[in-house]
């Protein structure tokens, strides 16, 4: 049993929910889907990949992304090209024109979120909230079959 009380998770699952709900609200309106921009961000913060490393990234199976991939593909958002190691294996990479379409997406909202932060939140209550990035991962990573990982897969 835990210590932690329905109540209070119940609170903090309603204001992560109503801040990921706005996040998606403030993104201009001519965006990327959600799915493809996760894609490419992780494309972009791990670089280039095999498809099926990046279905464990995204917590999907491989053959979930086929579709994704190829509409990012069509769109020149991510290039494939073939592993130079084992030419068997095709490499996902994102391209100068999907970075930028990433870029466009995110900075409407970190601009508004740092907007929000400086005049809805107290200094304290920044520097409180920003040290919880790490937190935020790990929980975002757990997974109950496996306590131990709490770090997303490499």
């Amino acid at each position: 049993m835990t210590d932690i009380h329905t109540r209070d998770i119940a609170r903090l699952m309603s204001g992560m929910l109503w801040l990921g709900r706005r996040l998606r609200r403030e993104r201009p309106e001519e965006s990327v889907p959600l799915t493809m921009i996760g894609i490419m961000g992780t494309l972009y913060r791990f670089g280039p990949m095999p498809a099926a490393r990046l279905a464990a990234h995204e917590l999907l199976q491989p053959q979930s992304l086929t579709r994704t991939i190829a509409a990012l593909e069509q769109r020149r958002y991510i290039a494939r090209q073939p592993n130079p190691a084992d030419r068997r294996e095709i490499i996902l990479s994102l391209t100068p024109h999907g970075l930028r379409a990433l870029s466009a997406d995110m900075e409407k909202r970190r601009e508004w979120l740092a907007d929000a932060m400086t005049h809805a939140l107290t200094q304290e209550e920044r520097n409180r909230l920003l040290a919880c990035e790490d937190i935020f991962a790990k929980l975002a990573w757990y997974e109950k079959n496996d306590p131990s990982r709490t770090e997303q897969p490499l």
